[in-house]
C-alpha cells in the first residue's frame, strides 16, 4: 500500500495479529458458461484460493486461506468484480491460531476450581 512505511511488514494495514490463518469458504455464482473461465481466472487471483467444485452448475465452492479478515474483503471484492460473476457470498469463517504458545498447542493444564474453607 502506497501508504505504509517502506520497512512495513506484508499485511501491517490490516493491524493482523501474529498467528493467525484465516479460513473461509464462499459460494461464486456465474453464468454456466462462463464457470470454467472463472474457476480458472479464481485460480490464477492469489495462492490460498482454491475451487472445490460446483463449476457445471455455475455455483462455485471456493476456498480462501488468509492471514486477516482484511484479506477476506478484499479477495471478496476482487471475485465480485470479474466479468460473468453473479454474486459471491461468503458462506463459512475460522480462525486457527499458528503460533506454538502452549494454549495454542493444547499443553496448557485446566483450570479448576478451589473453594476456600
Amino acid at each position: 500500500m502506497p501508504d505504509e512505511p517502506p520497512d512495513a511488514p506484508p499485511n501491517a494495514h490490516h493491524n493482523t495479529p501474529p498467528g493467525e490463518l484465516h479460513v473461509s469458504s464462499l459460494v461464486v455464482h456465474c453464468r454456466r458458461e462462463q464457470a470454467p473461465a472463472i474457476a480458472a481466472a479464481l485460480a490464477g487471483l492469489d495462492s490460498g484460493i482454491e475451487v472445490h467444485g460446483g463449476v457445471a452448475e455455475g455455483k462455485l465452492v471456493v476456498t480462501l486461506e488468509t492471514a486477516s479478515q482484511g484479506e477476506i474483503v478484499e479477495r471478496l471484492n476482487r471475485i465480485q468484480l470479474l466479468p460473468g460473476v453473479l454474486a459471491a457470498t461468503l458462506v463459512f469463517h475460522q480462525v486457527e491460531t499458528t503460533d506454538s504458545s502452549p494454549a495454542s498447542t493444547g499443553e496448557c493444564k485446566p483450570w479448576t476450581f478451589r473453594a476456600e474453607a
